[in-house]
């Protein structure tokens, strides 16, 4: 992977200033997730890709020196949520780095990922799911709450199924970072045989940095992004209003 160098000065000064915007060095290296691409219907798994950013510290010349890149990935994900594979062509250093990142991973020949996937099972998922019946949509809520986040204001997220503006279904999913909130990003995939909505939902998050405040009164923080992913199943069993979505469709 193509990396970027640089050089990076931290003095005591360092403390006091107001602006700073880190800790120390080589942070934010956060693992982000694009939105769900694939579904795999007899699995009933998504698959989506994801990266994780790296940074080696060198500070051989007095300097410390930071040098980045980062490792792209495909995440494979079940409905209980569980990781059920990571697959990537990463190799050599950027294999070890990945390892260290997310831990295993299955290795694909460079332009094997996307057959790979097909050998699986999975289909190209669209970006607006349509239901079977009941011209019914999926959205996300977000609820800014008091609590709060590694010290960055928060809120919960909450997965939502419309038919017009009769709300069907909902699901809670996860807190998410009140300032990444416009990234929030949900996919899902309508089960007719189901009855059922299949749902995956990126949730980004301030994991770490310098929270408000933390410089000094005023100071407005330095989210460090990183995401969450949900999966839920939300069914017209648990759900009945949710039958409005497959009114038309075969049992």
């Amino acid at each position: 992977m193509k990396a970027a160098s640089r050089a990076a000065v931290f003095a005591a000064c360092l403390l006091g200033a107001a602006k700073a915007h880190a800790t120390g060095a080589c942070e934010d290296t956060e693992i982000k997730y694009q939105p769900a691409t694939q579904f795999a219907p007899a699995l009933r798994q998504f698959a989506y890709e994801g990266s994780s950013d790296w940074c080696e510290e060198n500070d051989e010349t007095g300097v410390v020196e930071e040098t980045r890149g980062t490792v792209r990935f495909v995440e494979i994900r079940d409905m209980t949520g569980k990781v059920v594979a990571r697959l990537s062509s990463a190799r050599r250093r950027d294999a070890e780095r990945l390892r260290a990142a997310v831990g295993a991973f299955e290795e694909i020949a460079a332009g094997r990922l996307q057959s790979a996937l097909a050998d699986r099972g999975f289909v190209p998922l669209a970006a607006a799911a349509r239901s079977p019946a009941g011209a019914c949509r999926v959205r996300t809520l977000y609820t800014g709450h008091a609590e709060k986040q590694n010290g960055f204001p928060a809120g919960d997220v909450t997965v939502e199924i419309y038919a017009g503006k009769r709300k069907l279904g909902a699901r809670d999913v996860g807190v998410a970072a009140r300032e990444l909130r416009g990234q929030i990003l949900a996919r899902a995939q309508f089960l007719p045989a189901e009855r059922a909505v299949a749902v995956w939902v990126r949730i980004p998050q301030c994991v770490g940095g310098p929270p408000p405040d933390y410089w000094g009164k005023g100071f407005p923080g330095s989210c460090y992004h990183g995401d969450a992913i949900a999966t839920a199943l939300l069914t017209a069993a648990e759900q009945p209003d949710l039958a409005a979505c497959f009114a038309d469709a075969p049992p």
